[in-house]
């Protein structure tokens, strides 16, 4: 292109990425502010009382920012930016988006020069070179984009780079940006008249520090070192834009501008790598989100998103999300979120979650750091802080206060508000209702008897469990029976409990056996009144009812006094319904 055909181009230095400068002198930046006199104040405390007298709030980081620093300030009265100025120096940059004013440390300056290569009403070439203003030196990986056509590159080693747009319409808005340097912005006007017409494009912020997808191990695998620079730079605000096409990460409708695009509908050949997701998207393989999953997400592999998922989100493998789930999360393997809210994660294996007020079912196991809502899996559950609900086959473990657990095998918890049952083993600090044949709580009672009843049953039982239920485990034997080994298990009530008198119940299941072909089991229910003789010494003794029957015809009787009875066509007791008591002695602790 000669010389006369060449664009006229406007220059004007300004912050770009998506507000300048020139932004920045109206809005947010220009409200007055007034300040008491301040002395050894911390810059976030002296930045969150500002943010008070104001409708926006500030978005740093730690690492830019020295939040804990302190600093000592006149009585003051004038506008935002100068108090900025006069807070951090010369060297940050505050940029202006709805609801926040960002600080950024950016001491560096650029000189950007562009041209335009070719210009038609389908296409332009734009090249150029992005210098350091001090030394003059190129600058690499600088990302340059046009935030309206979602076109962007990256500088080379010395600086330039090549920007090719389609349907530019007649004005080129062009901006540069990289980590430690001020964004710099340019408008570039076209000599073609085109058809084209572009309106200014919307753009969400996200506040506070993201999730860094690109430095996880798949985040790496799939998204190149050019795509994670040009995030790096670009930063956290994001534009809208109907639809994506990609292939894999990086050969998309949008190229290298993908990550930077929220998209109503994206759809994914193999694989796609997205600002995030405001209605559906679908891929062969795999979903990677900077942000927010909104609507519905399927992938056949695994889907990662850096912040929530607000709907649906399936995998045939896995699902990893940073933020929070509101829907549905189903991986065919495994999900992982930072915590759930009104949803549910479905998993093939194991769900982990930071905190759960919502449902997880894992056909292995389900994990949630903090608290947990209904937690149902065949392995186990964990609940770091408490769980409102416990269910598996094997062990439910939880910390802080919890509601009910529900176990085959075992239950461990901190302080448990409502039942705690389990097959075998109730573990808890404080549990007033532990249904189990041994609780061990820290706050309740345990006990060791030795006791017989109306069958000469001589047993030794162990007693543990709540304030108000409790598991009985007891072994002993019959002299002179031929089924005379017994084992008796149970759960009991404290009905009264007195400082010199106490009466318990229990429901009992109690098996005789020779260990050979002699068998009998007695189901019984018994009410025991005891005195206190002293704190730990108790004699108890009481009226029981009680249910047998035996596998054998031998003819050996039950104790106690028959109420009915049913016998076979030898005459044989096989099933009897007696009444008969028990009593002993027992230590508690």
């Amino acid at each position: 292109m000669s010389k006369r055909q060449r664009i006229f181009i406007i220059l004007f230095y300004c912050t770009a990425v998506f507000l300048s400068p020139a932004a920045i002198a109206q809005g947010n930046l220009q409200r007055q502010v007034s300040l008491a006199d301040i002395r050894q104040q911390q810059i976030g405390q002296l930045l969150d009382k500002i943010s008070q007298q104001t409708n926006f709030s500030f978005a740093y980081t730690n690492h830019s920012i020295p939040a804990d620093s302190t600093v000592s300030l006149a009585r003051y009265n004038g506008t935002v930016n100068t108090l900025l100025t006069t807070i951090l120096g010369h060297e940050y940059e505050f940029k202006e988006v709805p609801g926040y004013i960002i600080l950024r440390h950016a001491p560096g300056k650029m000189d950007l020069e562009a041209d335009v290569e070719s210009a038609s009403q389908r296409n332009a070439i734009i090249k150029g070179v992005i210098r350091d203003a001090a030394s003059g030196k190129g600058l690499s990986s600088v990302s340059v984009y046009e935030k309206n056509l979602l076109t962007s590159a990256l500088t080379d080693q010395h600086g330039n780079f090549e920007l090719r747009l389609k349907k530019p319409g007649t004005t080129i808005f062009l901006s540069a940006s990289r980590e430690h340097y001020r964004d710099t912005s340019l408008n570039i006007l076209l000599p073609v008249i085109v058809s084209a017409t572009h309106q200014n494009r919307r753009y969400r912020y996200y506040p506070g520090n993201e999730a860094g997808l690109e430095q996880t191990r798949l985040g790496r695998f799939f998204t190149s070192s050019r795509q994670r620079l040009q995030n790096m730079n670009l930063g956290k605000l994001f534009a809208y834009s109907p639809y994506q096409l990609s292939f894999v990460p990086g050969l998309s409708t949008h190229g290298m501008y993908n990550s930077q695009v929220i998209n109503r509908f994206s759809l994914n050949v193999l694989g796609g790598y997205t600002a995030g997701v405001s209605g559906a998207e679908l891929a062969g393989v795999f979903n990677i989100n900077q942000a927010d999953v909104e609507g519905f997400q399927a992938a056949g592999v695994f889907n990662i998103s850096g912040r929530d998922v607000n709907g649906v989100q399936l995998s045939g493998l896995f699902n990893s999300i940073a933020g929070r789930v509101n829907g549905t999360q189903a991986g065919g393997l495994l999900n992982k979120s930072g915590s759930i809210g009104t949803g549910a994660q479905l998993a093939g294996f194991a769900n982990i979650t930071g905190e759960s007020h919502g449902l997880q079912i894992g056909a292995f196991g389900n994990y949630a750091a903090r608290k947990a809502g209904l937690q149902l899996s065949a392995f186990g559950n964990y609940a770091g802080q408490g769980a409102a609900g416990q269910l598996t086959a094997f062990m439910n473990t939880s910390g802080g206060a919890s509601g009910w657990q529900f176990a085959a095998l075992m239950n461990i918890a901190h302080k448990v508000k409502g039942f705690q049952f389990a097959g075998l083993l109730n573990v808890a600090d404080s549990s007033d209702y532990p249904i189990g044949l041994v609780n061990l709580i820290k706050n309740g009672r345990k006990g060791i008897s030795i006791a017989t009843d109306e069958s000469s049953f001589v047993n030794t039982g162990f007693r543990s469990g709540g304030k108000s239920l409790y598991g009985l485990l007891a072994v002993g034997l019959r002299p002179e029976k031929k089924a005379r080994y017994g084992l008796e298990i149970g759960f009991g009530a404290h009905i009264v409990n007195r400082r010199l008198f106490g009466l318990d119940a229990e429901i009992t299941s109690r098996t005789f056996t020779d260990f050979n072909q002699h068998h009998t089991s007695i189901l019984s229910v018994k009410a025991l009144p005891g005195i206190n003789i002293t704190k730990n010494i108790r004699l108890f003794a009481g009226p029981s009812l009680f249910y047998t029957s035996t596998d054998v015809e031998s003819g050996e009787l039950p104790g106690g006094w028959k109420v009915s009875e049913h016998l076979n066509s030898n005459g044989t007791i096989l099933r009897s319904f007696r009444a008969g008591w028990a009593g002993g002695l027992q230590f508690n602790w």
